[in-house]
């Protein structure tokens, strides 16, 4: 493993890719047992809430807008 942060982003991106799928099952891929702990530090790290920052990436992929986690992460 390497650590929250690298989890995170790989929660990210596995997101960004399938934006269909609900985060917290990937983050249960990631090992992130607990929803909350998830999202405590999922806040910490992007600066939005898990369900904040999905709705933002889904809009801009409606609207075919490039998503990066780049434009995210703080």
């Amino acid at each position: 493993k390497f650590g929250y942060g690298g989890d995170i982003y790989a929660t990210c991106e596995a997101f960004i890719n399938n934006p269909n799928t609900d985060i917290r099952d990937i983050a249960d891929n990631y090992g992130f047992n607990s929803h909350s702990n998830f999202s405590i530090v999922f806040k910490c790290i992007v600066g939005y809430t898990p369900s904040d920052w999905c709705k933002e990436v889904r809009k801009r992929v409606a609207n075919n807008e490039e998503v990066s986690l780049k434009d995210y992460v703080l």
